[in-house]
């Protein structure tokens, strides 16, 4: 036995303290554009130039073109983080570590939405969607940022970075705080297909999966159809969406139940030529949607579908290359117009002309504004408030202590990618499931959460293929990941239901 002086590190305090305000303050700053922002908390939004979303920005005529960001701030209004799907920038502007290589893409709708692990405030969720320029080919993805570390600028969890939800995920992500008060739901769509993704994120992560075949299926001219805005009434009770570049477009209202995460009763909106953003009034009753022929409002309220239709107003019959439709923390809505130019709707509860528009609301040049505004949890629900992390106080002592070489029950998830192919089935599973891969003399099976918290491991006896008992455990996406001497050789996913 090979004993050798080790230093033995003991951490002695690691508190994390939440000041407790009413204040919601956590969309009050945002990035979008070409370094673009705007800050709302002295109640009227003050254009920023400090931003760094536009990351590798694609020049389109004379136009860099950057779309979809998050950002979040904390419960008095400041900044914590943002990102464009590829990168994540702290307070400062500076990429957090392990904050670039994010498998979002810029030029997706929702490249990125940022969403707090329900009661922490010091963990976020970071979701980000591929571009159609890549053909989806990356998905729906997360990966988790905690804000403690890094002297509370924020560091991306290496071993929790581009964990992966969705295959063949569209552009759009929506996320909603649960009836409950506490959880979120996201919500995600497939591409090629009619299937509704709605995941519910608990404190203990993402716990289960949802599945709704309801409405279009999102598919024509190619990856295009997968582009265009989804979002969820402030009160969570209707969920709308459009997807562009197929003619016409297609745009769909939906109900919402915040307690289930159910998706029912569509309702097929009339559209023209290229409509992309979209956007409800703080009380539910109105949609505004924006083409290439102007910015039109919807009674979503009205009734049947054919009420709902007839309702609808061109309240800016101006000629636009359409952009995101944000709804402020301040009430009203903020319009991409015309590159370097944001309108703004005054009194979007109202009907009509009532509304009060303003074309030229807020003049951001020379930056510019393409394409679309950041995304945020419907009506600014969040919950997380200002994190305060000590920095643990380190004693060190000698041991004398055994020297092995080992795994950790972390695992390092983004390099999964290259290892050996295995299966699980069935899946989703309940009671057991069986594992099936290649026949390994020293082989166990980790078994982590979608927070990479490991709950199960087990010595593999039978391979080529082995049952796996699970049902002491929660429902939920989980990952299952094969040592075989101390060493990684094969990794794949697992959802219980």
């Amino acid at each position: 036995m090979n004993l050798t002086p080790m230093k033995t590190l003991f951490i002695t305090a690691s508190l994390l303290i939440a000041v407790s305000l009413d204040a919601q303050n956590q969309g009050n700053i945002w990035y979008f554009g070409e370094g673009v922002g705007l800050d709302f908390n002295s109640g009227s939004p003050e254009v920023l130039t400090d931003g760094q979303v536009f990351g590798n920005p694609v020049l389109m005529g004379d136009f860099l073109y950057s779309e979809g960001s998050s950002v979040v701030s904390d419960n008095l209004g400041n900044l914590l983080f943002y990102s464009n799907g590829e990168k994540v920038w702290n307070r400062d502007h500076e990429v957090m570590p392990n904050g670039d290589g994010l498998l979002g893409m810029y030029s997706s709708t929702t490249a990125a939405l940022i969403v707090p692990v329900p009661e922490s405030d010091s963990l976020f969720l970071v979701f980000t969607t591929d571009g159609l320029e890549r053909d989806l080919e990356n998905g729906l993805r997360y990966s988790v940022v905690n804000m403690c570390l890094d002297s509370g600028r924020g560091d991306v969890i290496l071993e929790q970075k581009n964990l992966p939800l969705l295959d063949a995920a569209t552009e759009k992500l929506a996320a909603v705080r649960h009836a409950n008060g506490k959880d979120v739901w996201l919500i995600a769509h497939e591409h090629g297909t009619d299937a509704f993704y709605v995941y519910a994120i608990t404190p203990d992560g993402i716990d289960s999966t949802l599945i709704f075949n309801i409405g279009s299926v999102h598919e024509g001219a190619g990856f295009y159809s997968a582009i265009g805005q989804m979002k969820v009434s402030s009160d969570g009770s209707r969920l709308a969406l459009v997807f562009s570049n197929v003619f016409p477009a297609v745009a769909e209202v939906f109900d919402f139940d915040r307690s289930t995460g159910v998706i029912s009763n569509p309702v097929s909106l009339e559209t023209n030529n290229g409509e992309y953003g979209l956007e409800f009034s703080p009380d539910g009753t109105k949609l505004y949607m924006q083409n290439f022929s102007g910015i039109f409002q919807f009674d979503v309220a009205a009734g049947t579908e054919a009420e709902i239709n007839a309702s609808k107003v061109n309240i800016s019959p101006s000629s636009c290359t359409p952009g995101g439709i944000q709804l402020g923390p301040d009430g009203k809505i903020y319009i991409i117009r015309c590159s370097s130019n944001i309108a703004v709707i005054e009194f979007p509860n109202e009907s009509g002309s009532d509304c009060g528009l303003i074309e030229a609301g807020i003049d951001v040049s020379p930056l510019q504004a393409i394409a679309s505004l950041p995304s945020f949890i419907a009506g600014f629900n969040y919950t997380n408030k200002l994190p305060q992390c000590y920095e643990p106080q380190v004693e060190e002592e000698e041991e004398e202590e055994e020297e092995e070489t080992g795994d950790t029950t972390t695992t390092a998830m983004n390099d999964w990618g290259s290892l050996q192919a295995w299966t699980v089935s069935p899946n989703p599973a309940s009671d057991f499931f069986q594992l099936k891969g290649p026949a390994l003399q020293h082989a166990e099976v980790q078994l982590f959460n979608s927070l990479g918290v490991q709950v199960l491991e087990m010595r593999i006896q039978e391979l080529p293929a082995q049952s796996i008992p699970i049902g002491n455990l929660s429902p939920g996406i989980y990952f299952c990941r094969i040592m075989d001497a101390g060493k990684m050789v094969g990794v794949t996913r697992l959802i219980i239901n």
